[in-house]
């Protein structure tokens, strides 16, 4: 996808420097935009990105949830913003 390819250029120190540094750097991205502007970016994507995008995040969401009820260590998991949901 050229947006990750653009965002990885523009900010590759930053999503190297820090474990976290992918969730911060998207989520600085985001936090701005109107549900408006979201829905556009979704809408510029291929089937196969939104199936990736979508099952990523039904994954993650899993992972959180396995966590949060003891049956996944921490480390295993995406850190999620708790604003997300």
């Amino acid at each position: 996808m050229k947006f990750v390819d653009d965002v990885f250029k523009l900010y590759r120190e930053q999503l190297v420097e820090h474990p976290d540094g992918p969730l911060e750097v998207v989520l600085q991205l985001f936090s701005d935009h109107e549900r408006e502007d979201l829905l556009r970016f979704i809408e510029g994507m291929s089937d196969d990105e939104l199936f990736q995008m979508v099952s990523l995040y039904v994954v993650e969401l899993l992972k959180q949830k396995l966590m949060q009820e003891g049956l996944l260590p921490p480390q295993d998991a995406t850190p999620v913003d708790p604003n997300l949901h």
